[in-house]
C-alpha cells in the first residue's frame, strides 16, 4: 500500500477494509496498539455497550465531563455523514490531516504484522486503534468509548475503564451474538472487568441475571437503575426533556437536556449515575452544577433530530424494533393528530418486519427507499412487508427523490419522519444541507 495523501483516497483505503468483515476477537487490535506503544494505557477511560442507547450515554457522558474541565476523548460508531465524527476531543472532530497521517502510521505498523494473511486487521480495528493512538497524542484525561457490537471480543474491550456502563439489552447481531437475552447480555457483559464498577439501565431480569452474575465473579459492584437510583419526569417535548434525578449518594432537581423523548432521560440518568460513581470513587472531581452544564450542551445527532420546519423534518435511526418502539411511542406523544410522512430504509440484516409493523400503521404515507450499500434492503422486499399494516404506499428509489416528493406532497404542519437506519440518515443529511 503506497503512502496515502488526500483525505478522499485515505476513506477509500478506510472502508476498501470492510471487505475483510467483522472479525471478534482482540489478537489484532492487542498487536497494533502494542506497536504504537500501547496509546490506550495512556488515558483514563469509560467503557459503555448495550443494544440501544450507548452512543447517547457516550455524548452526555462526554460533554459533561467537558463541562467540568477535564480534556475528555468521545468514540463512537457509526458516523452518519463523515468519519470524523467517530472521534473527538473537547467536542472537536478529529482532523483530517491527522486521519491521513494516523492512517499511514496504521498501514506502516499493518505491513510488519506476521500473521497478516491469516487475518487482516478488519475497519473497526483500524479504527479503534486510530482513536487511541489520537487521545494519546491530544494528552487526554478520559475517553468515553462506545462499544461497536457485542463487547466481550469487540475491539474495545483492551481497555482497562474506570467504569462500565450497559445501557439495554435486546436481540440484535443475533447470528453473531446469540439468539437470547442471555446470551447477548453475556457478550455485552464481557466488558466487566475484575473491581471495575458496573452501571446498567437494563430492567428485563433473564439479561440483568446475567450481568449480576458476571459483576459478582469479577468483584465489580453494581448500580441499578430503579434500584439504586432512579428519576421523575417533569416536562417532556421535542425540544427536550426536565428531570429530577434521585441517586446513589444525593438527588439534583430540574436537570434539562435538549434531547428529546423519554429514553433519553434514560441515557442522561446512566451518565449522571456515572459521573457519581467516579465522584465516589475519587476518579474524577466535579461540582453538581457542571452536571446541569454539560447536561444542556449536550448533543448527539439523527436521534428525535428535528432538521427542518414547516413542514417539520424529523431524524431518528430506528434501526432495530425496540428503537421503533421508541419512535412510535414519541410520535403519539409529540404530534397527536398530524399527518405523518416517513421516509422508511432498512438493512438486510435489521428484523424489517417488526420495524414496520410499529411504524406504519402511524403514517399518512409511506415512502420506502434504499441507500448505496450492499446491505440496504430493496424496497420493494420492504414493500411486501409493509402492505400488511398500511395502505398508501409509494417506492421511491433515492433519498434526494423520497425527500423532494414528501415535501411536494406535506403541508406546513405536516411531520417527514426520516428512519430505519443510521446509514439513511447519513445520506438525508447530505441531501438537505446542499
Amino acid at each position: 500500500m503506497k503512502k496515502i495523501h488526500t483525505y478522499t483516497e485515505c476513506l477509500d483505503y478506510l472502508f476498501g477494509l470492510q471487505r475483510f468483515g467483522i472479525k471478534f476477537g482482540l489478537k489484532n487490535i492487542s498487536y497494533l496498539l502494542q506497536v504504537l506503544d500501547n496509546p490506550h494505557h495512556k488515558f483514563k477511560s469509560i467503557h459503555i455497550a448495550g443494544t440501544n442507547g450507548k452512543g447517547s450515554t457516550t455524548a452526555i457522558l462526554g460533554s459533561i465531563l467537558k463541562a467540568g474541565g477535564y480534556k475528555t476523548g468521545i468514540y463512537t460508531s457509526p458516523h452518519l455523514v463523515d468519519f470524523s465524527e467517530r472521534i473527538g476531543v473537547d467536542g472537536i472532530r478529529i482532523p483530517q490531516n491527522k486521519i491521513i497521517d494516523l492512517t499511514n502510521q496504521l498501514i506502516d505498523v499493518i505491513r510488519q504484522m506476521p500473521d497478516i494473511d491469516k487475518g487482516h486487521p478488519t475497519y473497526f480495528e483500524i479504527t479503534t486503534a486510530l482513536a487511541f493512538q489520537y487521545f494519546a497524542e491530544k494528552n487526554i484525561d478520559i475517553a468515553v468509548v462506545e462499544v461497536g457490537m457485542g463487547g466481550r471480543l469487540d475491539a474495545t474491550n483492551v481497555i482497562m475503564p474506570e467504569l462500565s456502563i450497559i445501557t439495554t439489552i435486546g436481540l440484535e447481531h443475533t447470528e453473531i451474538l446469540g439468539n437470547s437475552l442471555s446470551l447477548i447480555a453475556r457478550e455485552k457483559a464481557g466488558i466487566i472487568k475484575p473491581y471495575v464498577p458496573v452501571i446498567t439501565g437494563v430492567q428485563n431480569s433473564e439479561a440483568l441475571d446475567v450481568i449480576r452474575q458476571i459483576s459478582q465473579e469479577n468483584n465489580s459492584q453494581l448500580f441499578i437503575l430503579d434500584k439504586n437510583f432512579s428519576f421523575k419526569i417533569n416536562t417532556m417535548d421535542i425540544t427536550g426533556n426536565t428531570f429530577d434525578y434521585y441517586g446513589i449518594s444525593k438527588s439534583l432537581n430540574n436537570l434539562f437536556i435538549p434531547l428529546a423523548g423519554e429514553h433519553q432521560i434514560y441515557n442522561a440518568v446512566l451518565a449522571i449515575s456515572g459521573i457519581e460513581v467516579l465522584r465516589m470513587n475519587k476518579q474524577i472531581y466535579l461540582d453538581d452544577d457542571k452536571v446541569y452544564v454539560g447536561l444542556k450542551a449536550a448533543r448527539w445527532a439523527g436521534r428525535l433530530e428535528v432538521v427542518a420546519k414547516e413542514p417539520l423534518i424529523l431524524l431518528d435511526g430506528a434501526h432495530n424494533p425496540d428503537c421503533a418502539g421508541v419512535l412510535r411511542k414519541s410520535i403519539l406523544k409529540f404530534f397527536p393528530g398530524k399527518h405523518i410522512y416517513f421516509i422508511i430504509g432498512i438493512l438486510n440484516d435489521k428484523d424489517r418486519e417488526s420495524i414496520l409493523k410499529l411504524l406504519c400503521p402511524l403514517a399518512y404515507e409511506t415512502i420506502l427507499t434504499t441507500i448505496q450499500n450492499d446491505r440496504a434492503s430493496p424496497p420493494e422486499e420492504l414493500y411486501t412487508l409493509a402492505k400488511k399494516y398500511c395502505n398508501n404506499i409509494k417506492i421511491i428509489p433515492t433519498i434526494a427523490g423520497s425527500i423532494e416528493y414528501a415535501r411536494s406532497c406535506a403541508a406546513l404542519d405536516d411531520v417527514i419522519c426520516i428512519t430505519g437506519s443510521l446509514y439513511v440518515l447519513g445520506e438525508a443529511l447530505k441531501e438537505l444541507k446542499d
